[in-house]
């Protein structure tokens, strides 16, 4: 930093600290003004402009209240989870059923293992499309999560 710029702060700071010091107590008598000529205000850098006006842009203030993303977005993974997972039971009931009324390698044991599974993922899926539905974001729901057993 050069000796310039040193003396303009230590200029600056002696005034910020004149103005404080004229505020904190009326019985002190104040320290005279620092005057400084432009030859002086030349030799240190220093700079005396006019302040002009300008127009600021209207601000709007309000209080908000930050959220954690991670348990809503945990919530729409296991939603997406759950729906792959159902529509895989989907396709194998769908297979053990066509292959059990072509009387092919299916027994109606497989028919009713296949339609739990099912069944089971359709429950899982609900559940993962309701705990992401309980979240603060309502474009969620777009499409339905679960389908109707033949």
């Amino acid at each position: 930093m050069t000796s310039r710029r040193i003396v303009a702060r230590l200029v600056l700071q002696a005034g910020v600290v004149m103005a404080l010091g004229r505020g904190m107590s009326e019985a002190a008598e104040a320290p005279p003004p620092l005057q400084l000529d432009a030859s002086q205000r030349e030799h240190i850098g220093l700079q005396v402009v006019t302040l002009q006006a300008i127009q600021l842009a209207p601000a709007a203030h309000g209080f908000g209240r930050l959220l954690d993303p991670t348990p809503l977005a945990a919530a729409v993974y296991d939603r997406e989870a759950a729906r792959a997972a159902l529509d895989a039971a989907d396709r194998e009931y769908r297979r053990v059923q066509t292959l059990q009324r072509g009387n092919s390698n299916a027994s109606q044991r497989d028919l009713e293992t296949a339609r739990a599974a099912f069944e089971r993922e359709q429950a899982n899926a609900r559940s993962a499309a309701d705990r992401a539905l309980s979240g603060e974001d309502e474009t969620y729901g777009e499409r339905p999560a679960t389908q109707q057993v033949n």
